[in-house]
C-alpha cells in the first residue's frame, strides 16, 4: 500500500516506494488519464484503494499502485502521446528510485563498519543490556528480558548484516522489467521510450508477449535483457508515412521517413549485431517472427518458460508440419545471394511458398558472418573457441577414462 504524508513511500520486498506529494499527484493524475498505455478514458485499468497525501483512501489505478512497487512496467496497446509520457515518467521515477536505494544501502554499509570497528564484543554488550534491564525492571520476567534483549540485538550492527549489505550492493542497481504488448504506433513517440530506457542506469529487461509489431519491437530492443513468452510473436517492417499537399511537400515527408527507417535499422543493428544491410533485406516487407525465430535470430536472449504445461504438451511434435514446410522450402536456397533474392520475391503463385517462408529465409540469411557487425564477428569467434576447447576437453577425458567391462549374463 502507498502512504503518503509530506512523502508518498511504501516498503515492499523488492524495495522502496518514495515521491513527493506533488509527484504523486502527478502520476495518479497522468496514469489515470493515459489509462495504462493506450486505453481510452472508457477502459481504463482496475482501481486499488490507497492512502492519498490526505492519509484519506484514494482510488489509484493498479499500473501505478502495484505494478510501480514491484518495478514492473506494463506497455500495452498503441504507442500514442499518452502512452510516451507515462512510460518515460515511470521510466524516470524508478531509476532515481533505483539510484537512492542503492546510495542508501552503501551508506548504511558504511556507517555499519564504522560502528563494528570501535563496538565490544556483542556478546558483552547483550549481557551489559541484560543486567540494565533486570535493574531497570526487577519484576519483568525472564520471556520479557529476553524478548527485549533479542529485539535490541536485531539492531546492533554486525557481520552478517554488513555481509548482507554487500552482497545487495554488488548486485548493482535494481532492475526494471517492461513487459510489452503492442501493435506500434507513432514512430516519434516510440523513439522518446528507446531513448528513456537508454538514458535509465538501472538495467532493464524487456519480455514480450502477446505481440511486439513495428514500434513494439524496437520497445522490445531496447532492453538490456530480452525475452518472449513462447506463443507470441514478432513483426518488423519499414515505416509508413501519410504525406499530403503540394509535391515539394510530399517529396520532404519521403526524405523524413527514410531518414526515420535508416534510423530504425541503426537501432537494430546495434542491439543485434546484424548489419543495416541485412535488416534493409528483412525490413523491406512485413516479417513476422515467432519466439524461436527471435531466439535463432539473436533479437532475444532466451523465451520464458511455461510453469504449468498444458495438459497434452507432451504430445505436441517438436516441429509442427507447417513449420517443417517452411524451413524445407527455406532450405533450397543455399548461399546468401539465393536468400536475398528469394526474400524479396514478388510473391506470385510460381513464388508463392518462397514468399511464405520469409521469416524462415530472414533466420537463415541472419547466420552468414557478410551481415555481423564486427562486434558480433568477434563475439561469434570467442563462442567458437569456447566450444572448441570444451569439446578437446570431453574428448581428452573420454581417452582417459578407464571402462569397467561389461558382464552379459
Amino acid at each position: 500500500m502507498i502512504k503518503q504524508g509530506a512523502w508518498c513511500h511504501s516498503k515492499t520486498k523488492k524495495g522502496t516506494i518514495k515521491m513527493t506529494t506533488n509527484e504523486f499527484s502527478a502520476v495518479k493524475t497522468t496514469l489515470n488519464e493515459a489509462g495504462g498505455g493506450g486505453m481510452s478514458a472508457t477502459n481504463l485499468p482496475p482501481t486499488v484503494i490507497v492512502n492519498g497525501p490526505d492519509g484519506k483512501p484514494a482510488g489509484m489505478d493498479i499500473y501505478s499502485a502495484q505494478m510501480l512497487q514491484d518495478r514492473r512496467i506494463i506497455i500495452l496497446g498503441e504507442v500514442n502521446d499518452e502512452m510516451a509520457t507515462r512510460i518515460c515518467t515511470q521510466l524516470k521515477f524508478l531509476d532515481e528510485q533505483g539510484q537512492q536505494t542503492l546510495d542508501e544501502q552503501k551508506a548504511q554499509l558504511q556507517e555499519v563498519t564504522d560502528k563494528l570497528k570501535i563496538m565490544p564484543d556483542k556478546a558483552v554488550v547483550l549481557k551489559q543490556m541484560e543486567a540494565q534491564l533486570r535493574q531497570e525492571n526487577p519484576n519483568a520476567s525472564d520471556a520479557d528480558i529476553a524478548a527485549t534483549v533479542q529485539q535490541y540485538a536485531q539492531n546492533l550492527p554486525s557481520v552478517e548484516m554488513k555481509n548482507q549489505l554487500e552482497a545487495s550492493i554488488a548486485k548493482g542497481l535494481p532492475p526494471i522489467e517492461i513487459v510489452v504488448n503492442s501493435p506500434g504506433g507513432q514512430i516519434y513517440q516510440g523513439l522518446a521510450i528507446y531513448d528513456a530506457m537508454r538514458q535509465c542506469s538501472c538495467p532493464i529487461t524487456t519480455i514480450g508477449t502477446g505481440w511486439q509489431a513495428s514500434m513494439g519491437s524496437i520497445i522490445l530492443s531496447g532492453g538490456d535483457k530480452r525475452y518472449m513468452t513462447p506463443d507470441s510473436s514478432l513483426l518488423v517492417h519499414q515505416g509508413s508515412t501519410g504525406a499530403v499537399g503540394q509535391p515539394t511537400e510530399v517529396e520532404i515527408g519521403i526524405d523524413s521517413m527514410e531518414r526515420l527507417v535508416d534510423k530504425l535499422k541503426t537501432i537494430f543493428q546495434d542491439q543485434t549485431g546484424l548489419t543495416k544491410q541485412y535488416w534493409g533485406i528483412v525490413l523491406n516487407r512485413d516479417t513476422e517472427f515467432s519466439a524461436q525465430q527471435a531466439l535463432d535470430l539473436g533479437f532475444i536472449d532466451g523465451i520464458q518458460a511455461v510453469a504449468k504445461p498444458a495438459r497434452y504438451a507432451s504430445d505436441r511434435a517438436l516441429t509442427s508440419a507447417f513449420d517443417k514446410a517452411k524451413g524445407d522450402v527455406a532450405a533450397q536456397f543455399k548461399t546468401s545471394a539465393e536468400i536475398r533474392a528469394a526474400i524479396n520475391s514478388d510473391g506470385s503463385f510460381e513464388t508463392s511458398d518462397v514468399a511464405r517462408a520469409r521469416p524462415e529465409l530472414a533466420v537463415a540469411l541472419s547466420k552468414f558472418p557478410e551481415f555481423w557487425t564486427e562486434g558480433k564477428k568477434a563475439e561469434m569467434a570467442e563462442k567458437a573457441a569456447a566450444t572448441a576447447t570444451t569439446n578437446d576437453n570431453v574428448q581428452v577425458t573420454k581417452q582417459n577414462k578407464t571402462y569397467a567391462p561389461v558382464l552379459k549374463v
